[in-house]
């Protein structure tokens, strides 16, 4: 950790006068970079004399090139990237002790030595310091070139604030055949002119090309050239730029725009990713929505009608808080029978206004009532804020498809969307968003077709996930009984059941006998249950998956749709005779292998996650004998599957016999490591 600032050392040990560490801190200011490279550019400062500085600043050991020997094969495995990210390399690994030897610029930065942490694993790490200059040799001496040797990857260039030549110079390297490919393109809309003398060059660095513009005719000028994928504005400017797009002075951006106050404000008032925060509104609105959903009300499907709305958001280029804000505006419907197009306004509207979400959601719904009266001139409407406009027809139509033709056969879906077109919205709207339809068509209709039957007495779990259910489009009935569900399988045999708290052989046996149909239903228990043992029991007693109440209420969707469409195909999906499955935020990895272990299981076990990876691990008599997962095989590849963190879901299958064994330590040690190495990479 650094003691006193570098200046300070260095007029201590009497190697630079006040005057070079002037002239330096002046470069500094205008060129960016380090002090230390500063005074050793200007020949004020020798290099051993800065490796001597810094040590005394930081306290460690000084690197010396001359000295130390460098292990030439472990550098150069090293990752470029890694290394020039974080100005850290490795030069000596001793296996005998598991301590690694490391060269940083500021062994300050903890993040930059994680990372190495996690690609070599070792026990302890040694920190020396070093200067910019000879860590580059050591780059340049070890690690081989990039394909394409670009400076800078490697350092910040400052453009003059008032000179045009760096943009001169973008322009021809643009219309050089061997030009790099162009970087998505960012819009700032400032009056702190000086922000481009430093940020244009972060930007860069990170794949970013960052342009600003301080007033209407720079505005005008950049959009009119071509797409960007983001706009930003200066609060002070944002009135002035909604003004501008609204009188047509300046093209209207197809992208979205964020307001931002400054640039240190944007950094530190976010805490928190924006796509969590957004993930946990959408929770919390769903809760709201279940909620207030008795069990005989007609109920839209509102889950669809959300990724409709974004899709068509998408197609239509409205940026990504129009794409959001239409995601909540669909949660703040409230329904209403009795009224002409289904929904109660002044309720609507107040959830609306009350959500003060950023993105104007009240004012789009409003529109939104407006073209649902079919009493508007659609030319008109289009005049008024490109995205409001759209957005309320992106509403307009996918309400109207969901409510009223949303399940009819194809065609007559077409029709009815069709015959709107110039009333709820224009027809490129319609349109796309019949194209979208078309594609996902299978997705789109495939709930309707599947009655659910929900098994268990009156609690707020169960009506939770039946009110979800509703809203992914699945007829769902709630039943109390399972002697009720009988006389109604045989009436109608569903296409699912979940059936809550079944714990024992007899009632899983009276559930097969009662719910025997052709085909035969998926059945899924539904428990509160958190022990691993208990949620084996209900797997062995034969159900095809187990869902854990409340917390699983997104994967249960998810994993129905699967299992659904797997019956329709015949085949996929299919439970394997005597095996059984479960996502593993029912049965988290480390207690299934536990449990399998204690009861002397000979077994595979399939693992698959929402990425397309895969794992699989084989043991016999409950002992571990052979894992793999992707390149990862043994012990490497348990410590891969846990830090899965129980995203995804498994399958145990019985097998008579194991492949060769590449697992030769006990399982609970493996365990206790793959959890350690987890807890280190969280740090």
């Amino acid at each position: 950790m650094k003691t006193r600032r570098l200046d300070e050392i260095l007029l201590s040990l009497g190697h630079v006068t006040e005057e070079q560490v002037r002239r330096a801190l002046r470069a500094q200011r205008e060129e960016g970079g380090r002090l230390g490279t500063h005074l050793v550019r200007a020949g004020d400062l020798e290099e051993d004399q800065l490796a001597e500085a810094l040590a005394l600043q930081y306290g460690v050991p000084a690197f010396r090139p001359d000295r130390q020997r460098v292990d030439a094969d472990l550098v150069g495995r090293m990752p470029r990237e890694v290394a020039l990210r974080g100005l850290v390399l490795p030069v000596r690994f001793n296996p005998g002790n598991g301590v690694l030897d490391l060269v940083a610029v500021d062994p300050d930065d903890t993040a930059a030595v994680a990372a190495i942490r996690r690609l070599i694993r070792c026990a302890e790490v040694q920190l020396s310091v070093t200067s910019e200059a000879t860590f580059a040799s050591l780059v340049a001496t070890h690690l081989p070139p990039p394909a394409e040797d670009d400076p800078r990857r490697r350092a910040i260039e400052l453009p003059d604030l008032f000179d045009d030549r760096a943009n001169a110079a973008q322009a021809a390297a643009a219309s050089s055949p061997d030009a790099v490919p162009a970087l998505p393109r960012v819009l700032m809309v400032s009056d702190q002119v000086f922000l481009r003398s430093f940020l244009e060059p972060i930007f860069e660095r990170e794949g970013w090309q960052l342009v600003t513009a301080a007033h209407r005719d720079e505005v005008a000028e950049h959009l009119g050239r071509g797409r960007f994928a983001h706009v930003l504005v200066a609060r002070g400017l944002a009135a002035d730029l909604r003004g501008w797009i609204r009188q047509r002075a300046v093209p209207a951006p197809r992208c979205g725009i964020s307001e931002y106050t400054s640039v240190s404000a944007a950094l530190l008032d976010n805490p928190a990713p924006y796509a969590v925060l957004l993930a946990n509104l959408v929770q919390a609105l769903r809760m709201a929505v279940e909620a207030r959903t008795a069990p005989g009300d007609a109920v839209p499907p509102y889950e669809l009608m959300q990724a409709d709305v974004r899709a068509l958001a998408e197609v239509l280029d409205l940026g990504r808080l129009a794409a959001d804000g239409l995601t909540l505006a669909v949660l703040l419907v409230v329904t209403d029978p009795g009224t002409a197009d289904g929904i109660a306004w002044e309720a609507t509207l107040g959830n609306a206004r009350a959500l003060r979400f950023p993105w104007d959601t009240a004012a789009v719904l409003d529109a939104c009532r407006e073209l649902m009266s079919e009493r508007v001139n659609l030319e008109e409407f289009g005049s008024r804020e490109r995205e409001l406009a759209l957005a309320a027809q992106v509403l307009a139509v996918v309400w109207h498809h969901h409510r009223g033709a949303g399940h009819a056969d194809a065609a007559a879906a077409r029709a009815a969307l069709r015959a709107k077109s110039g009333l709820l919205a224009r027809s490129e709207v319609i349109e796309g968003y019949l194209r979208l339809i078309e594609r996902g068509a299978e997705d789109q209709h495939a709930a309707a077709r599947h009655q659910v039957f929900v098994v268990g007495r009156e609690g707020h779990d169960l009506g939770r996930l039946t009110a979800r259910l509703r809203h992914l489009g699945y007829p769902t009935v709630r039943v109390a009984e399972l002697a009720e569900a009988a006389a109604m399988c045989a009436r109608c045999c569903p296409a699912a059941v979940f059936v809550h708290q079944v714990s024992c052989a007899e009632a899983m046996d009276r559930c097969r006998r009662l719910f025997a149909g052709e085909p035969a239903p998926r059945l899924f228990a539904l428990t509160g249950e958190a022990d691993p043992s208990r949620i084996l029991n209900l797997l062995d007693l034969g159900f095809d998956e187990v869902f854990a109440l409340p917390r699983d209420l997104d994967l249960v969707g998810a994993r129905l749709r699967k299992s659904l469409r797997g019956r329709d195909e015949g085949s996929a999906g299919a439970a394997v005779p005597g095996g059984f499955g479960a996502p593993l935020s029912a049965l988290p990895f480390t207690d299934l292998l536990q449990a399998l272990s204690q009861g002397m299981k000979t077994v595979r076990v399939d693992l698959t996650r929402g990425d397309g990876a895969r794992a699989t691990c084989h043991l016999e008599r409950g002992r571990l004998v052979h894992a793999v997962c992707g390149p990862a095989a043994g012990a490497a590849a348990v410590h891969a599957v846990i830090a899965w963190r129980d995203e995804g879901a498994f399958t145990v299958v019985p097998v008579d016999a194991c492949p060769a064994a590449n697992v030769e330590a006990p399982l609970e040690s493996i365990l206790m490591e793959g959890c350690r190495l987890l807890d280190e990479s969280l740090v």
